[in-house]
């Protein structure tokens, strides 16, 4: 995709969707901060130790009402379903055809490019309510959306300049350890480490910790992830945190704890 010059905007089918997608992010901050409609994510937010301020910084945001919730929102503003759909934002049934928003009843989390560019928008299930729920939905595919291009917190990680880069699981990892002060933070997007995912983070030029619950399925993403980020000739170390999650050692045992551990981390 051809990026016009800061402060020059391109006419282009890409460009109309990034339009989208920003405008659909706006929609689900204000949706969170409604009195009425935001109160459960809100509530969710509030248990998790996640602050006002650290849901600014990542736009965080709540889903409106309905399974039209958004599409109505922006029909208002002029856009079309289509467009909507497009963007990845809804999709059409296959039992009539009538378009429905991607994510309902969810937290969302917009993922950004390295310009801080929202590419596509992920939603986090509330509560034990939706345990028969995926915990993590990101939007739907496009031409400006794919989850082996892009990291979760990137753009917030150029802007901190940290000393060493931290690869998490979770999206909710990633905006915690933001807020415990560990700014070099990231997530790959629901897949193990990908060639572009780990040319991005080469260019960093940081050395790169990569967490692990010590479960077997995360032993053997870890893994996958190491031989990819070796393959780039990354600066790498693999740390176990054996049944706990980074945001769960931050909530139960401190930042304090969860920095003991990345500086214990094996050569």
């Amino acid at each position: 995709m051809a990026i016009p010059p800061d402060g020059e905007t391109e006419h282009t089918p890409d460009a109309a969707l990034l339009d989208v997608l920003e405008r659909a992010t706006t929609v689900y901050e204000e949706t969170l901060a409604s009195a009425r409609q935001g109160e459960e994510a809100r509530a969710y937010l509030r248990a998790r130790g996640i602050t006002e301020q650290t849901a600014r910084v990542f736009r965080l945001g709540a889903t409106p009402a309905g399974p039209r919730g958004l599409l109505e929102r922006l029909r208002g503003e002029g856009i079309a379903e289509g467009t909507v759909v497009a963007a990845g934002l809804a999709r059409f049934r296959a039992s009539d055809r009538e378009a429905q928003d991607y994510l309902d009843d969810r937290l969302t989390l917009p993922i950004k490019d390295d310009r801080g560019r929202v590419r596509a928008i992920a939603g986090r299930s509330l509560g034990p309510a939706r345990r028969s729920t995926v915990k993590y939905l990101n939007s739907a595919e496009t031409p400006v959306f794919d989850k082996r291009s892009l990291l979760y917190g990137l753009d917030e990680v150029r802007r901190a300049d940290p000393d060493r880069l931290i690869l998490l699981d979770g999206y909710l990892d990633v905006v915690l350890s933001h807020h415990a002060g560990f700014r070099g933070a990231v997530a790959c997007l629901g897949t193990a480490l990908g060639d572009r995912q780990a040319e991005q983070l080469r260019r960093l030029g940081k050395p790169v910790l990569v967490i692990t619950d010590g479960t077997e399925p995360g032993e053997r993403a870890a893994r996958r992830t190491l031989q990819t980020a070796k393959g780039a000739d990354l600066e790498v170390r693999l740390v176990t945190l054996p049944g706990v999650d980074p945001a769960e050692l931050i909530r139960t045992q401190g930042a304090a704890a969860f920095g003991r551990a990345l500086d214990a981390a094996p050569e």
